[in-house]
C-alpha cells in the first residue's frame, strides 16, 4: 500500500483506536481523522455528524458521536 501511495504521490495515514467497543466503529475513527486533518476539502464536522444521524440511531449513534468528537479534539 505504501509503495502504491508513494507512486501516486499520496500520503498513507494509519488509524487505529485501541479502545473501540465494536470493531465496526473503526470507520468512525477513520472519518474523525479525515475531519480533524481536513483531508476532504469542503467536508466539515457537521457533514460527518449529519451522515451519522442519517445512518444510525439510539445508543449506537451516541457511542459513535462520542468517539468522533473525542478524536477530532485530540
Amino acid at each position: 500500500i505504501e509503495q502504491e501511495a508513494k507512486r501516486r504521490n499520496n500520503k498513507v495515514v494509519k488509524v487505529f483506536e485501541e479502545t473501540l467497543q465494536d470493531a465496526r466503529m473503526q470507520n468512525i475513527a477513520v472519518s474523525a481523522h479525515l475531519c480533524r486533518e481536513s483531508v476532504i476539502p469542503g467536508v466539515k464536522e457537521n457533514h460527518y455528524l449529519k451522515a451519522m444521524d442519517d445512518l444510525m440511531k439510539g445508543q449506537m449513534l451516541e457511542d459513535n458521536k462520542e468517539l468522533f468528537q473525542r478524536i477530532i479534539k485530540q
